[in-house]
């Protein structure tokens, strides 16, 4: 189940001239709504004025000597490379966004097992990494005193209800029993000076 990364309104706040999604690698049968392992997502990227022509898609497929990012036709998907990995496994579905004011992509998606609160969320500097973990939940909302929270299973940070100083964010959810519905959670991210390597160190 595909997904388009979130740069706001009209794609008014993306870097490039392209529209970018990722793509859960299926394992096993591809109806299931299971977590899939091993996890790995792959990124495609298509000129925004050509979303609809299949022929313009193109997979990542790497990075050159240099460090740039590499590209292979979508009629030769078998040389895509994913751009994130987890041997824990990726959900069924996932959320990816940039967020403008960190200049950060963040990806938000299951683990272990589907509907039962367990989501990583991640950053990167860029649409195809490297990934770095904000934070790894087991049980997201545990504390939060609302019984059918641990049945969640999709998370989405939303650009438009982000406040204009970017640290403080507005995070949407949905899940099984009382939590299928729109959930609406308000947070803020805490974050350290970067790394040498450009990682943000922080918490969510």
């Amino acid at each position: 189940m595909p997904t388009i990364s979130n740069f706001g309104r009209d794609y008014t706040e993306s870097r490039d001239d392209y529209v970018y999604s990722y793509f859960i690698r299926l394992q096993g049968n591809p109806s299931s709504l299971n977590v899939h392992l091993p996890g790995m997502i792959d990124l495609a990227r298509v000129p925004k004025d050509h979303i609809m022509d299949e022929g313009f898609y193109e997979f990542f497929a790497g990075l050159d000597d240099d460090g740039e990012p590499t590209w292979t036709s979508s009629t030769d998907p078998d040389q895509r490379i994913p751009v994130f990995e987890d041997a824990q496994g990726v959900g069924w579905n996932l959320s990816v966004i940039y967020n403008i004011g960190l200049e950060r992509y963040i990806l938000a998606t299951e683990h272990s097992a589907s509907f039962s609160a367990k989501v990583g969320f991640f950053e990167a500097p860029e649409p195809w990494g490297p990934w770095h973990t904000i934070v790894y939940y087991e049980d997201w909302g545990r504390d939060s005193g609302i019984s059918d929270v641990g049945n969640s299973f999709f998370w989405n940070f939303s650009n438009k209800w982000s406040s204009d100083d970017i640290e403080n964010f507005t995070c949407v959810f949905t899940g099984t029993g009382d939590m299928d519905s729109l959930n609406i959670v308000n947070g803020t991210f805490v974050t350290n000076q970067a790394t040498d390597n450009g990682e943000l160190e922080g918490d969510l």
